[in-house]
C-alpha cells in the first residue's frame, strides 16, 4: 500500500513539474506580409457587403494557403468554410460609405470581419495549461494527505485511527472547498 502511494505520489510531482504548456501542438507560421487583421467588404445593403466580406476573407484565405508548403487541404477553402471556421462573432456592420457618381451620390453598406489571431490560441493554451496545474496540484495533495494518514496511522499502531480519519477528512473537506472556490471564481 505505501509503496502504491508513494509512486501515485512521484507520478503526480513528475506531471504537475512536466507542465503540459510544452506539449501543445505548434501550427506552421503564417506568412507576415500578406496576413490582415481585419477585412471590409461593400455592398448595396447588409447582405450582400457581408458576401462581399466573405468572398474577400475567402480570396485572402486561399492565397495563403497557396504560400503553405505543402498545402494544408483540410477543407474547402470558400465563402460558407470561411464564415463558419474564420468568422468570429467580432464582425459587424461598419460605417456607410457616401460616393459621389456626377451628381447622384450613392450609399454603400460596409461590413466588417475581424480575423482572429494567434493570441487567442495562446489564451487558450494558457487557462487549460493553470487548469491542468490545478487539477494535478489538486490530486497530489489528495495523495499527500492519504500517504500522512497511512504513515501517521502506522507509527501511532492504528491507536488513534478514527480521530486521524476525521482529520483526514477535515483537511479534504478545507482542500476541496478551497478548489470550490478557486474554480467559481476562475
Amino acid at each position: 500500500m505505501m509503496r502504491v502511494l508513494a509512486i501515485i505520489a512521484i507520478l503526480v510531482t513528475v506531471s504537475f513539474a512536466c507542465g503540459s504548456i510544452s506539449a501543445q501542438a505548434k501550427d506552421a507560421p503564417l506568412p507576415k506580409p500578406f496576413w490582415q487583421k481585419s477585412i471590409e467588404g461593400r455592398g448595396d445593403n447588409e447582405e450582400s457587403a457581408k458576401r462581399d466580406a466573405l468572398r474577400e476573407a475567402a480570396k485572402l484565405a486561399e492565397g495563403l494557403r497557396q504560400q503553405q508548403k505543402p498545402f494544408f487541404d483540410v477543407f474547402a477553402i470558400n465563402e460558407e468554410n470561411v464564415g463558419r471556421f474564420l468568422q468570429p462573432e467580432s464582425s459587424k456592420a461598419g460605417d456607410d460609405l457616401k460616393i459621389k457618381l456626377g451628381e447622384k451620390e450613392e450609399i454603400f453598406k460596409t461590413w466588417v470581419i475581424n480575423l482572429r489571431t494567434d493570441t487567442d490560441r495562446t489564451l487558450r493554451a494558457e487557462e487549460r495549461s493553470v487548469l491542468a496545474g490545478c487539477v494535478t496540484a489538486f490530486l497530489a495533495l489528495v495523495v499527500a494527505i492519504g500517504f500522512g494518514y497511512v504513515r501517521i496511522d502506522e507509527y501511532t499502531r492504528q491507536r488513534y485511527t478514527t480521530i486521524l480519519r476525521i482529520a483526514g477528512a477535515g483537511i479534504l473537506a478545507v482542500v476541496l472547498a478551497g478548489a470550490w472556490f478557486f474554480f467559481q471564481s476562475w
